[in-house]
């Protein structure tokens, strides 16, 4: 909900959410507030979380990352992607002799686009080197490829 003056919700939101519908239109980090109300009127306490916008993909794109080349261990990339079908989205990171670096994997739908950080750490948590590292994502039968540049 948008609270309005006194904490009076001015919308109330039912269902699925976009960036859009809230009103986000600008890139960066956004702080969202929200509580839940039961037809009863309890209200939760107030939950705020953070989370980065990076512009859409491109029309001839399927995977992106934002910044690249980035500083592992001191910031974070946003892998953004454009799901090919409903099921599960593996991501893998692979260093340029083909070992598996990191790996993730996520629920998507057809056709809609997710984002992903990394911030440049191995499956241990330790920090990758310098250098060259490929992300791929398998979604929907198809497998995109994108070069990640790391910098220290």
């Amino acid at each position: 909900m948008d609270l309005g003056p006194e904490g009076v919700p001015q919308i109330v939101y039912e269902g699925p959410l976009s960036f859009a519908d809230l009103g986000l239109s600008q890139f960066g980090q956004h702080t969202l507030s929200f509580y839940a109300e039961d037809i009863k009127g309890h209200k939760e306490t107030v939950q705020s979380f953070s989370v980065m916008m990076g512009s859409d993909l491109a029309a001839d794109k399927s995977v992106t990352n934002r910044p690249n080349p980035f500083h592992a261990g001191r910031e974070e990339t946003l892998i953004l992607f454009r799901a090919a079908g409903a099921g599960t989205a593996t991501i893998e990171i692979y260093d340029l002799f083909g070992n598996l670096v990191w790996s993730r994997e996520m629920p998507t739908q057809a056709a809609a686009t997710y984002q992903l950080p990394w911030d440049g750490r191995n499956g241990r948590g330790e920090v990758v080197g310098n250098g060259g590292y490929l992300c791929t994502v398998k979604t929907g039968g198809e497998l995109l490829k994108r070069k990640i540049a790391v910098v220290k």
